[in-house]
Formats: C-alpha cells, structure tokens, sequence
C-alpha cells in the first residue's frame, strides 16, 4: 500500500513539474520578451513575416497545449486513485513513462521552433562580414572537473554492474542499454563539440551569450548523464530485486530530475535579465 502512496505522490509532482510549474516559466519568459521587446524596436529577433504575431500564436498554442495535457494528467491521476489502480506491472510502467513523453513534447516543439527562427536569422544576414571572439574555448572553463568526474565514475559503475547483471554476455539486454548509453554519449560529445566550435547557431548572440548558451549546454549533458547512469543503476536494481511495484515511481521521479537538470539548467544559465537583446535592433551589428 505505501509503494502506491508514493507512486501516487510521485506522479502528482511529475503533473506539477513536467506541466505546470516549467511551462509557465517558459510561457512567462516568452511573454515578457515579446512584450518588452517588439518588432518595431527589435525586428532582428522576428526574422519571419509577421513575427510577433506568430510568436504571439504560438505561445497561446503552447500554454493550451500544456494546459490541456494538465487537465488530462489530474483526471487520469484521479481516476487511478479512485479505482485503486495498480502499479505493479510492466504496463502501468510504460503508460508513466508515455505520458511523461506527452509533456515533454511541447519542449520538444518549442526547441524545434527556435531552431527554426535562428535558421531565418542566419539566412536574413546580407553582410558576408563575420566576426568572431578569438578567446580559445575549453571544455573545463565551462564544466566543473569535480561534476565531470562523478558522471565517468557513476556511467563506469552502471556498465560494471549492468554486465554483472547480465552475466557479463555481450548479447541480450544489457547490449541493448549499453549500446544505447553510447549513442547517448557520442551525441552529447558532438553537440559540446559542434556549440563550442562551431559557428552560432543564433547569429546575433553576444560573445558574453554564447558563453552562457555553451555552459547550459555543457552541464546539460553533464547532468543529464548522471542522471541517466543513476537511473538505470536503481531500475536495474529495482528489476535484480524483483520490486516491481517500484518502477513507475522510479520513471516518474527519472523525468523530473532531467526536467530540473536539463531545462531547468538552460533557464537558470540564459537568464533574461543577463541577455543583451540590443544585437537584435536595426542599428546593431551582428556579433
């Protein structure tokens, strides 16, 4: 009976987490930049045709979207405590973790989205002058060694474990996870690369901004590594145990922490009140 108070508790904070409090903090954020900062002042930061407008559309569209997604979490929530619904199998364990992929997706859509915008901005920039700042990058200016240290030290002790676990074959599951971690990890390594050296990906950014957009991205993947090595280490000591009945908890905690770790992370680096949006005027060079 506890282990369903908890998964129950759980869930309520994943609803509150993954649909409640970041997408307001992210509708908040949208709102006062489009209303602090208009295209007659800044058009450089509106590079589509009626700009503002669709930004204005698409912030209602996203605070639907995530309120909708709300409602339908706090009646499922409510319909599983009132007919006692179990969580003790591998299903109840996949709808968790599907529902968490519902929440996320408005992220998902709001991060394709600027990608497209920073897309236009670079394809507006008439000048073939560039600039660039000449201040050679290192990965540990803007990582912790401590914090990278503790990410090998838990991915080696997963991997040992998990091939513990599966009798040290290399077939079968525990493959299948480590050649999942690998892509993971070869991923993240060529997005640090590719923010750290290659060319912005918003043209307008200040050299100051690219600092910090390169530090969210960097502990991003940092956190998002630790979390995933203590993920797998406690699910797959949950499955070694046979505490089923623990799983769905787990997997909604699991969402909860990437969503502080990773968005969270990149709203805490990029605060707006440290942004120079003058990049985005008419009378201002690209940087």
């Amino acid at each position: 009976m506890i282990d369903t108070i908890l998964t129950y508790i759980a869930l309520a904070g994943q609803l509150y987490v993954l649909s409640y409090y970041y997408p307001k903090l992210l509708a908040d954020r949208m709102s006062y930049v489009i209303d602090n900062h208009p295209a007659s002042e800044f058009p450089k930061l509106y590079p589509f045709k009626n700009g503002e407008e669709k930004a204005k559309e698409g912030l209602v569209q996203f605070k639907f979207i995530t309120t909708l997604i709300l409602i339908i979490g706090i009646l499922l929530l409510l319909d599983s405590i009132a007919f006692q619904f179990s969580f003790g199998d591998s299903a109840a364990t996949a709808l968790v973790a599907g529902f968490a992929l519902i929440q996320i997706a408005p992220f998902i859509w709001i991060e394709i989205s600027e990608l497209k915008q920073y897309s236009m901005m670079r394809a507006k920039i008439k000048t073939s002058k560039r600039t660039a700042d000449l201040k050679p990058r290192k990965y540990f200016d803007y990582a912790s060694p401590v914090t990278f240290s503790i990410a090998v030290l838990l991915l080696i002790t997963y991997l040992i474990f998990n091939f513990y676990r599966n009798g040290f074959s290399l077939v079968g599951d525990g493959m299948i996870t480590f050649g999942a971690l690998l892509i993971m990890h070869i991923f993240f390594a060529f997005l640090v690369y590719w923010v750290m050296r290659g060319q912005k990906i918003n043209p307008h950014l200040s050299a100051e901004d690219r600092d910090r957009h390169i530090t969210g991205t960097v502990k991003n993947t940092l956190y998002v590594s630790i979390i995933a090595s203590l993920f797998l280490l406690v699910f797959g000591l949950i499955q070694h145990y046979d505490l089923d009945h623990y799983e769905a908890m787990s997997i909604s905690i699991y969402w909860q922490l990437i969503a502080h770790l990773g968005i969270g992370t990149m709203l805490r680096e990029n605060k707006l009140e440290d942004l120079n949006f003058d990049v985005y005027r008419d009378d201002t060079a690209a940087s």
